[in-house]
């Protein structure tokens, strides 16, 4: 083992060595592609099929801190064409190395927001029986009002009374004393969040034919040349990058694997005090969420739990290979099929111009991602497939099955508020964003409700309702 490590060091000391000293740039790594959520690329329907690398040069920076995320179709397409992406996949795109790529990745995805809509709107669709079926609406009411859910009373009761004097409180005491925290943290919006969303890195065949010959004997330098002094620290950097890259790469056949070159090194945010301070509020509002959703279904007739559990969602092309990751801060684990919501936390306010682009960014990667590693069961195969099943006369076109409209749902708290983000897609989305079908014209369409404000009784008692309904349906429909 000793002398195998001794070789490769050689080897890569020899490589980058010659490339300083004749004048050469080292390679260009290639560039990472993004990790972002679901909704994006659909790929070739054949069995085995390759994938063109698109690289596209990008345009500056200056308008992408003002860029707004489209809100309907024309204007994705718009903003996609100014980027020149209109008609590029998530699973093909290669990003320039050096950019910030985040309206790129966005886009990609191919989702827009529509303008928010009230709590009261939410409040509306749902008591109409929009997303939960009137039975499981009925049967939280009841056990809500129900004169033996003395907790519950407690709990509303609590609110506009100080809350060092507050009476017991029963199965909501961990939940309330969280959610006055969150009322208490008044920080600014520009506060730092920990990364869920990674980009993987995705070698070509020619780059890895071109890193095999730079390796090989015939392509070392005949005469050894020892390096400038200035020029060993970089060398050294050289070397241990490269090592990291042979011995630490993450394994391609686990889904929650991701390599180690993008995990945080102790030193990197230990000594932030910023950053952890962040981390900790952060770690409040999911706490105070979660505990609050538990509350309400540790005593009820749920399809499942609320859980903390940072859940990673993996989207990949449909050669297997990893496109990129999200994890979430927590999911709805229905008992019978699978994740049924999923929730996103931040420690800052979500509307403010600083904060709420990025948000809304991760929220439609994290969406895009549970699309793509649990695709719904009851969607069509492509419409391809079908064509050829069916066969290419006119009558068996029109015997085509329609796509399929599926409804999902993020539970968002910032800081103090809630927001109910419903996420719809049909099957053509899935197709797309699974790497099934390229040609797929299909969208995901955030639409965020709310806010609902932890600290206002009325907000949080039909919360409450919306949220015992949603559970005991085991997700939205």
């Amino acid at each position: 083992m000793g002398s195998t490590v001794e070789v490769l060091l050689a080897a890569a000391a020899q490589l980058l060595a010659r490339n300083h000293l004749w004048g050469k740039s080292p390679a260009v790594p290639e560039p990472k592609a993004a990790v972002v959520a679901a909704d994006c690329a659909s790929l070739s329907s054949s069995p085995s099929p390759t994938y063109p690398v698109i690289t596209h040069q990008h345009r500056g920076n200056k308008d992408m801190a003002d860029q707004e995320l489209p809100s309907d179709i024309e204007t994705w397409r718009t903003t996609a064409r100014r980027y020149d992406i209109d008609t590029d996949s998530v699973h093909s795109y290669r990003l320039p190395s050096a950019s910030n790529a985040s309206m790129h990745q966005f886009l990609l995805l191919r989702a827009y927001w529509p303008h928010l809509l009230t709590d009261k709107a939410f409040n509306t669709a749902y008591k109409a029986g929009q997303w939960i079926r009137q039975e499981f609406i009925e049967r939280a009411t009841k056990e809500l009002n129900d004169d033996r859910n003395t907790s519950w009373k407690t709990y509303l009761e609590s609110f506009g009374r100080d809350f060092q004097s507050l009476d017991y409180q029963g199965t909501y005491a961990l939940a309330r004393y969280y959610q006055h925290l969150c009322t208490q943290n008044k920080d600014h919006a520009n506060k730092s969040s920990r990364p869920k969303v990674y980009f993987t890195p995705r070698q070509t065949r020619s780059m890895a034919r071109a890193a095999a010959a730079e390796t090989s004997p015939s392509a070392r330098p005949k005469e050894p040349h020892t390096p400038p002094q200035n020029d060993l620290g970089s060398l050294l950097g050289g070397v241990t990058n490269t090592m990291g890259d042979l011995l630490l790469g993450a394994n391609k056949d686990d889904p929650f694997s991701t390599p180690l070159s993008f995990m945080a090194s102790p030193s990197d945010d230990a000594d932030d005090e910023e950053v952890c301070k962040a981390i900790e509020d952060e770690q409040i509002v999911n706490t105070a969420l979660v505990s609050f959703l538990n509350a309400l279904t540790l005593h009820s007739s749920a399809e499942g739990e609320w859980s903390l559990y940072r859940m990673p969602f993996v989207v990949r092309s449909a050669d297997r290979s990893k496109v990129f990751e999200a994890r979430v801060d927590g999911v709805f684990r229905n008992s019978s099929s699978g994740t049924g919501a999923i929730i996103e936390v931040k420690p800052m306010p979500r509307h403010h111009k600083v904060t709420i682009k990025k948000i809304r960014m991760q929220e439609t990667a994290q969406m895009a991602a549970w699309i793509a590693a649990e695709p719904p069961k009851t969607a069509t195969m492509p419409r391809s497939q079908q064509q050829l099943k069916l066969g290419s006369g006119s009558k068996s076109k029109k015997a085509a099955v329609k796509p399929k409209v599926h409804r999902r749902l993020l539970v968002s708290q910032d800081r103090h508020q809630i927001f109910l983000i419903v996420a719809t897609f049909d099957d053509e989305y899935v197709h797309y964003i699974s790497g099934d079908d390229d040609n797929a014209q299909s969208f995901l369409v955030m639409q965020e409700y709310g806010p609902y404000d932890v600290g206002k009784r009325e907000h949080m008692d039909v919360l409450g309702g919306i949220m015992l309904a949603i559970s005991m349906q085991g997700g939205i429909e």
